[in-house]
């Protein structure tokens, strides 16, 4: 399908990959804590998707704040949810994301920022009540 995660490269970014040493920390370690290597042993079909939501946590936490459905949040407020994204929940959203459509999406970059966080979000609330 199209609209697997993996068919779509989420480009139109507006944003440019981040290359200084505290962000290649921040993407090192946030590799770290998804388990990059499992993907790439396992699931390298999946890496640049993988590798763009890296990048878009990336800058979510290099940034001192980033618009998540229209209202700008602290990086602060947005690592709490960010610290929560292991191997598991990765493939979580990556699964969650193979029914969407971006079709009409005009920022795709937006799209995934909020999407990642309210993903993130769900899924802690969910953890709390069950």
């Amino acid at each position: 399908s199209n609209t697997l995660p993996r068919n779509i490269i989420p480009g139109n970014t507006k944003s440019v990959y981040l290359t200084d040493e505290w962000t290649d920390e921040i993407r090192e370690s946030l590799k770290v804590q998804a388990e990059y290597d499992y993907f790439e042993e396992n699931r390298p079909e999946d890496l640049p998707v993988i590798d763009a939501v890296i990048e878009y946590m990336t800058e979510m936490l290099a940034n001192s704040s980033t618009k998540i459905n229209g209202a700008m949040q602290s990086s602060e407020a947005l690592s709490r949810y960010i610290s929560q994204m292991d191997a598991c929940a990765l493939q979580e959203f990556l699964n969650s994301m193979n029914d969407k459509s971006f079709k009409d999406v005009k920022n795709k970059a937006a799209y995934w920022r909020s999407s990642i966080i309210n993903f993130l979000r769900e899924r802690a609330a969910e953890l709390v009540t069950a």
